[in-house]
């Protein structure tokens, strides 16, 4: 394993031993097994009635650049969790 290598795994390491200790609330690590592509469900938690309760999948996916070429979250899908009634 080169030192970037290394690198890379240390801090992707290091970072998903804290989020299993503590996320903030609504968040939730769905996958994280390897280094390579990671899934966490966003719960929106303010008020307002047009996302209020509802859940979104982010996608985050790392590069062997990672943490030079940073990673950007993508929308993996949006999970359904209310019922909007029809308008």
């Amino acid at each position: 394993m080169d030192m970037a290598m290394q690198d890379e795994t240390i801090r992707l390491l290091t970072t998903r031993t804290q989020m299993h200790e503590k996320l903030p609330p609504g968040i939730t690590l769905i996958q994280a097994d390897d280094f390579q592509t990671w899934l966490m469900d966003i719960q929106v938690m303010d008020d307002n009635p047009l996302y209020q309760g509802e859940t979104y999948r982010l996608k985050f996916s790392f590069t062997p650049q990672y943490p030079i070429e940073v990673c950007l979250p993508f929308l993996s899908y949006y999970l359904l969790t209310t019922t909007h009634p029809p308008l």
